[in-house]
């Protein structure tokens, strides 16, 4: 090979130097035909406007105040009152020169007072959330003029039976119409996946609990339902717990998802335990990374009412918030309703009345933190364990109470690595562990601090052992007194 390289080498050298010889005109025999590449980028373009706006009243006649108008993009209704009733279309037309996919979303901007109050109708459908999403379509492109694609109806109502509530109030509404190509990813309000597999999306979560309802499984079956970002309005679902099914609702990755519920007494969700005992239940109930927003006494997640034994199991909220206006109940049951397995993890909680009121016969809160609460955990189930772990907790709202307190007993609470804090503005007493039966308590690094009048680290009504590391001011039948502390040496102050 090496001596081939050489001879090739020489062959050049002679060519060019007969060329120089020989003089005269050396030129390379070439053809050239050029290539044009021509790049056109498609159109993904969308319109919606509204038109043909009506007014009429369920009352026979309307007001004449009263007044819709269409202004630009901007459908402004005028001096609404109850029986009034508004509708005007939505058109969507489709400019695109590629295959698109197509998504409306409709927002409550403004005016929750308001918007509650109205009865919203939306290409048929009852528009009852803050925001509300249709599926994703694929749509071709549309020849010649005419681009319409879709009309939408809409009817906006304030019943005959509004109250004084609504008056002088203003809401709006934003509806918008998304597009992209037609082989972009695009995500669905509600998508379910069966054991890791997606198998169906849904635009209502009516729908998608429906599904697993009528589901047939005959071995343990994991049903994830996961909820696109947005808000979410009076939400009332029941989650059955049934053989075989466990079932997880979480919001989308890295987006925020809230559930807003203002109906005194009544829960976002409702988990039925159909009365199950012990060594039947097997199924689970999850929550990961939602949002409550709790006003006018709402509850957040409830296990059972009244006197019903339903006996809700296996229940997990991993990082759920909960927020409102200081009335509200994150997790909730009625008298007796004996929630088994209850673990909380993660979280903030702000503006609520209580935090957990329910009956639990086990039930654990850890890395929690809660502020302008009346109450963060009472657990009224007899025969039960309750432990708060690494939890930072500011019992600080107009009615403060208690960070912990039982309501039967036979009671074990272990309170463990927290900072606690209690202000209490009340003429009453109250204590960061309000012990209200017989009970054990554990106590072991924990930060204490408590201000006002009648406050105490300890609360104890009945008999009350205390296993802790420090020492802690009691008052016993709301009076202070001294109490016997087990394996605490006070000299040194170690367990």
């Amino acid at each position: 090979m090496k001596k081939r390289n050489i001879l090739l080498s020489s062959i050049c050298s002679i060519m060019l130097c007969l060329s120089i010889v020989l003089g005269a005109t050396y030129a390379l025999f070439t053809s050239t035909k050029s290539v044009n590449v021509a790049v056109t980028s498609g159109k993904v373009e969308v319109y919606a406007y509204a038109r043909n706006e009506d007014l009429t009243s369920t009352l026979g006649y309307n007001l004449p105040e009263t007044s819709i108008t269409i202004d630009e993009n901007e459908v402004v209704i005028d001096k609404i009152v109850p029986g009034d009733v508004f509708t005007f279309e939505i058109v969507v037309e489709n400019h695109s020169n590629v295959t698109i996919q197509y998504s409306t979303v409709i927002t409550l901007v403004e005016g929750y007072e308001l918007f509650k109050g109205l009865e919203v109708t939306i290409d048929n459908t009852v528009f009852n959330s803050v925001t509300a999403y249709s599926k994703w379509v694929e749509l071709q492109p549309i020849s010649g003029e005419d681009k319409t694609y879709a009309v939408v109806p809409v009817k906006i109502t304030l019943p005959e039976e509004a109250g004084d509530e609504y008056q002088d109030k203003t809401a709006r509404l934003s509806y918008t119409v998304n597009a992209v190509q037609g082989n972009a990813p695009v995500v669905d309000p509600f998508t379910l996946t069966v054991d890791g597999t997606e198998v169906e999306t849904f635009v209502s979560l009516n729908d998608a609990i429906a599904y697993i309802d009528n589901a047939t499984v005959t071995a343990p079956t994991e049903f994830v339902l996961t909820v696109r970002e947005g808000t979410y309005y009076d939400v009332n679902m029941v989650i059955d717990q049934t053989v075989n099914k466990n079932v997880t609702i979480k919001a989308q990755d890295g987006k925020t998802v809230t559930f807003l519920n203002s109906n005194n007494a009544v829960p976002v969700f409702y988990i039925d335990g159909n009365s199950k005992l012990p060594a039947e239940s097997l199924e689970t109930v999850t929550f990961e990374g939602l949002t409550f927003e709790l006003n006018n006494t709402a509850y957040g997640v409830q296990f059972g009412s009244g006197n019903t034994a339903r006996y809700a199991h296996n229940i997990t909220l991993n990082n759920c918030n909960f927020v409102g206006d200081g009335t509200g109940y994150g997790v909730q049951s009625g008298s007796n309703s004996s929630a088994r397995n209850v673990v909380i993890s993660g979280g903030n909680v702000d503006g609520v009345d209580t935090y957990v009121s329910a009956y639990c016969e086990s039930l654990t809160v850890s890395n929690v933190t809660a502020e302008n609460i009346n109450g963060f955990v009472n657990n009224s189930n007899g025969l039960s364990t309750v432990t708060i772990d690494t939890c930072t907790v500011n019992v600080n709202g107009p009615e403060a109470g208690y960070v912990a307190r039982n309501q039967g007993d036979g009671q074990a609470i272990t309170i463990t690595n927290s900072t606690l804090s209690l202000t209490n503005n009340l003429n009453v007493a109250s204590a960061v562990v309000v012990a209200r039966g017989n009970t054990e308590l554990t106590m072991s690094n924990n930060t204490i601090t408590i201000n006002g009048a009648h406050t105490f680290d300890i609360c104890a009504v009945k008999t009350l052992t205390v296993s802790s590391d420090v020492a802690y001011s009691v008052a016993n039948g709301y009076k202070t007194t001294t109490y016997t502390v087990t394996n605490y040496d006070a000299a040194n102050n170690v367990l």
